[in-house]
């Protein structure tokens, strides 16, 4: 009888470990390959961002938060974001980084006026 009800513990345990769902993004929320940009998105979404813009152009990715609350003021979602793959010779001109890993980086525009990051190679 302790055997049965051990092995049933075990065997329902791995079957709840796969509905874990992330507090700030929601249930629908898709993984990428990138630890800096899932904060990114993560943390767009915990300061109220109900919707995120993407552009991609000139080997950057422009993420920004087309739609929020309009009393929030925060600089997750005030803030364009560049993405850019993690090389050892890119660098975003007019952009500091705040955020690199094994794929890409995150940076944002030092000037809040800089809406065009640049790679310089």
């Amino acid at each position: 009888m302790k055997k049965s009800l051990l092995f049933a513990c075990l065997t329902f345990t791995g079957c709840t470990k796969s509905m874990h769902t992330v507090k700030y993004a929601g249930d629908d929320f898709s993984h990428t390959s990138s630890m800096c940009l899932d904060a990114l998105l993560v943390n767009m979404d915990e300061n109220n961002c109900s919707y995120t813009s993407m552009k991609a152009g000139d080997g950057i990715l422009t993420v920004h938060c087309e739609t929020k609350a309009p009393e929030e003021e925060n600089f997750w979602i005030d803030n364009k974001f560049f993405i850019v793959p993690t090389t050892p010779d890119a660098d975003v001109i007019g952009a500091v980084p705040i955020c690199i890993d094994y794929n890409f980086g995150v940076y944002v525009p030092i000037e809040a006026e800089s809406t065009e990051g640049q790679i310089n190679e």
